[in-house]
């Protein structure tokens, strides 16, 4: 096998090419992204972004958020509560079309690092036997218990769907 003079630049050069690299920090972890002004919450390194409900009966609310976790650590809601509702639940939608039903969750993982999104897809909370009737704009209070955080308050505007 012949090899030609560039040929074998290169491969010198990819032997000690390390040898020149300069020092780079160690890769972090990954930044989490969000609109500051869409921050409804925050407490260590837990926030709350885009907080909504949206009506479904009379006397029922579906609740929706992103969670941002920033820890390098997971942490775990554990339970939800609200001074609106005599019922509040973690839930998760399963199947599709007709099939399509709610499913009550004990907790919701939030992995370190990551966020979750609480939509009309998939988990989301259920303010249940409302204490009084909701209109679009209003405001109603609601706090997520996590294992490691703690209690986190948070604000939530009622949506007005047409």
């Amino acid at each position: 096998m012949k090899f030609t003079a560039p040929l074998a630049l290169s491969a010198a050069f990819l032997v000690a090419a390390p040898a020149f690299a300069e020092d780079k920090p160690e890769k972090s972890e990954p930044e989490l992204v969000f609109s500051q002004d869409s921050v409804a919450a925050m407490q260590g390194d837990i926030v709350i972004e885009s907080p909504y409900a949206i009506t479904v009966k009379d006397d029922e609310v579906l609740v929706f958020m992103t969670i941002h976790n920033g820890a390098k650590a997971d942490d775990v809601i554990t339970s939800v509560s609200s001074d609106a509702a005599n019922s509040a639940e973690l839930a998760t939608y399963e199947g599709s079309g007709s099939d399509r039903k709610t499913s009550k969750l004990k907790k919701i993982e939030t992995p370190g690092n990551n966020a979750i999104l609480m939509d009309q897809d998939g988990y989301h909370v259920v303010l249940s036997n409302l204490k009084k009737p909701l209109e679009g704009g209003d405001t109603i209070p609601l706090t997520l218990t996590f294992a490691e955080t703690g209690d986190l308050k948070v604000e939530v505007s009622v949506a007005v769907l047409n």
